[in-house]
């Protein structure tokens, strides 16, 4: 390859992959809220407003807890979680199932839940917006 045609193709390359690692980890700190739906074996279908609050990150990981309805109030759970590198998709474990979420160009935060046991189970999306 010429000199000249190499200096070229470099720069061109760089010019694509030094941005996307230039990228800054988006902050996950603060409550997040939206309006969720899913379905369970026990619950049925449901619908419901869930909160996310992550109290503490350091790079990509983080954690906090997740506030759901239940009869007669809310209940909180903790959870743990990080950002995979493309700093789009986001994994999370808690008590007694798992989140899979990713982080939208809007700003949104969607989440979906998984929980399996021997006697239920349970899936629901949630669409997240950061609260000021």
């Amino acid at each position: 390859m010429k000199p000249l045609v190499f200096a070229l193709s470099l720069v061109a390359t760089l010019a694509v992959v030094v941005p996307a690692s230039a990228q800054q980890v988006p902050s996950l700190v603060g409550t997040w809220k939206g309006p969720s739906d899913g379905v369970g074996m026990e619950m049925g279908y449901v619908t419901a407003d869930y909160g996310f609050v992550v109290e503490e990150q350091r790079g990509r990981s983080f954690k906090g807890k997740v506030i759901y309805p239940v009869p007669g109030g809310t209940k909180s759970e903790p959870i743990h979680g990080t950002i995979t590198p493309d700093l789009k998709t986001v994994y999370v474990v808690g008590d007694d199932g798992f989140h899979i979420g990713t982080l939208q160009p809007d700003g949104k935060f969607d989440l979906c839940y998984l929980e399996v046991d021997d006697d239920d189970a349970l899936a629901l999306c949630a669409r997240l917006t950061k609260q000021p």
